[in-house]
């Protein structure tokens, strides 16, 4: 007898089923991903909705293969996001993420909804969650360093720092946030208004810092905005703040000489540091251990100055840009990862 087409299908899929029961985890890669996006793309391509006067027809022409599709999407949903219980008692769900960085550990989906909320990673027995590094928008695709990942023990930390500060509660937080969107809304330009502002905030810089010292003396040619001192080992990055209103990119979309200066300004104390490390050990009390350094510059750049400026940092690797934008979006990705632990500044 004949096999139908339908029934060699359902006798294949099960020939799968024991073939991925069996299957290492490790063997799970993008070869088996690349099939599966195809099988999908073989019940129904969304290439073909142009075909149709409209998606509504297309969806009727394919009733069946849509609602295969929609039970599997339904399936999923529905069993492979876990639930379980967070730190108050409060239910939530840890679901998979379909983005996988790191070989030792495992990024996750943590919220009160199915296959959303947070990303986290469980990496060394611990659980992480990230921050945003980066201003993100529609349509753009996080990259491994636009997230920083931090612990619960770290946000804890971060909690008593804030209270030093005399923050008393998460609301006090956003003030930060306000000031700048006020100064940038104001169009102010004066570039030791920003210093202060950080000054003031150096929290808003992240974790990685316990604390922000300004104008350290090299010499007298390089005196940077800041020195941060690293968190996990006492040693110091160098943070250089500009206005954010400068003309950053010529019309044919090269660099202006106000950004190429700025570039060339951070390079330089760089370079400094790296040919005087022990002169400023010895002599200044600057300790400096493979230093990066936070260039601070830019407002408001469309997507492809801000990818032309992704592709400068690569450049150097030890230099990290970023926009006023990107200072925003971190402050405010910080402030609600804070509330949604329900840290109390005050513990």
């Amino acid at each position: 007898m004949v096999e139908s087409k339908k029934d060699i299908g359902i006798r294949l899929i099960c020939e799968l089923e024991e073939v991925f029961k069996e299957l290492p985890d490790k063997e799970f890669d993008d070869g088996v991903f690349e099939r599966v996006d195809s099988l999908l793309l073989s019940i129904l391509n969304p290439d073909n909705v142009h075909k149709h006067s409209n998606i509504q027809d297309f969806l009727l022409t394919n009733k069946n293969r849509s609602q295969l599709l929609a039970y599997i999407r339904h399936a999923i949903t529905q069993n492979y996001s876990f639930r379980g219980y967070g730190e108050n008692g409060k239910k939530i769900f840890v679901s998979p993420n379909h983005t996988q960085w790191y070989d030792d550990g495992v990024m996750f989906l943590e919220g009160e909804e199915l296959f959303a909320g947070y990303i986290g990673l469980y990496i060394n027995g611990e659980v992480r969650y990230a921050l945003s590094n980066r201003d993100s928008r529609v349509g753009e695709i996080f990259e491994k360093d636009d997230l920083k990942f931090i612990s619960i023990d770290e946000a804890n930390t971060l909690s008593r720092e804030l209270e030093k500060k005399r923050i008393k509660n998460l609301s006090s937080l956003e003030m930060p946030i306000y000031e700048l969107e006020k100064m940038l809304k104001d169009h102010e330009k004066s570039e030791s208004k920003y210093q202060e502002w950080i000054e003031k905030y150096p929290w808003i810089l992240g974790l990685q810092y316990k604390t922000i010292q300004p104008h350290p003396i090299f010499d007298n040619e390089n005196i940077p905005d800041f020195n941060g001192i690293r968190t996990h080992d006492d040693y110091r990055d160098i943070i250089e703040i500009k206005q954010p209103f400068l003309n950053l990119f010529r019309q044919d979309g090269g660099y202006t000489s106000e950004f190429n200066d700025s570039w060339n300004q951070v390079e330089r104390y760089l370079l400094y540091v790296k040919e005087n490390k022990d002169y400023l050990d010895r002599n200044k009390g600057l300790k400096f251990e493979n230093p990066s350094c936070i260039l601070i510059i830019g407002y408001d750049l469309s997507s492809s100055q801000r990818e032309a400026l992704r592709k400068k940092e690569k450049m150097n690797s030890a230099i990290k840009i970023y926009t006023y934008n990107d200072l925003i979006a971190y402050g405010k990705y910080t402030v609600d990862i804070l509330k949604q632990m329900k840290l109390n500044p005050n513990v």
